[in-house]
This record gives structure tokens, sequence and C-alpha cells, in this order.
């Protein structure tokens, strides 16, 4: 699964980098792939320092990073880095409850995108 996981996250992190150099240099017009991806990045970057985070606050009996807004930084696209942050810092990886909620928001990002993606392809090409 871990193997899975880690291609998956890699390929959506590259996507996001090659989509917003995309728009960047005007080969994707659109300013809503743009302001995804640099979502996708910004997020990831934000889930991966929480985590880290939360692993320093739990070694050192200190207050934590409420579940909540880890799975919120999760679901609005900082799912790949998140991945990455629990196994590199080793956090969240047991917790079965946590592990199933996490793959569930990763379905569910991904639900979202492809259905908006069919949504606004189906639009375009019945206007034009």
């Amino acid at each position: 699964m871990i193997v899975w996981m880690n291609r998956l996250c890699w390929f959506w992190l590259i996507a996001a980098i090659v989509v917003l150099l995309g728009y960047w240099t005007n080969w994707i017009e659109h300013w809503e792939a743009g302001a995804y991806s640099g979502l996708v990045l910004l997020s990831s970057l934000i889930a991966f320092s929480a985590q880290g985070l939360d692993k320093w606050r739990a070694n050192s009996d200190r207050w934590r990073i409420s579940e909540k807004w880890l799975h919120f930084f999760e679901l609005i696209g900082g799912w790949p880095g998140a991945h990455f942050a629990q196994q590199f810092f080793r956090h969240k990886t047991a917790k079965a409850s946590y592990r199933n909620l996490f793959y569930i928001l990763i379905f569910v990002h991904i639900a979202v995108v492809v259905t908006c993606l069919i949504y606004f392809s189906t639009n375009i090409s019945t206007t034009s």
C-alpha cells in the first residue's frame, strides 16, 4: 500500500508542478489550473510541516495540533505532503482511525477534482 501511495503522491505533486509551470508560461490559459496547482503545492508543504510539528510536540509533551486541522490540510490538497510526512516522521501511521479517514479524504479530494474537470470540460465544449 505504501508503494502505491508514494507513486500516487509523486504523480500528483509532479502534475501540480507541471500545470503550474504551464500556467506561468501561458501554455495553460485557465487561471483555475494555476490556482489549484498552487493550492496543492502550498497545502502539501503546510501539511508536511504540520505533521512534523505535531510529532515534535507529541515527543516533547506539548500542546498538539488538532487532527481536524491535519485533515483539513489533507482535504484541500495537502494529502501528498501529509503522506510523505507520515512516512518521514513516522507519525500517525499506527492509528487506524486516522489512516482510514486519511484515505477517505484522498478519495473525496480526487473525486471532486475529477468531477470538476468533467463538468467544466463538458460546459466549455458545449458553449463553444
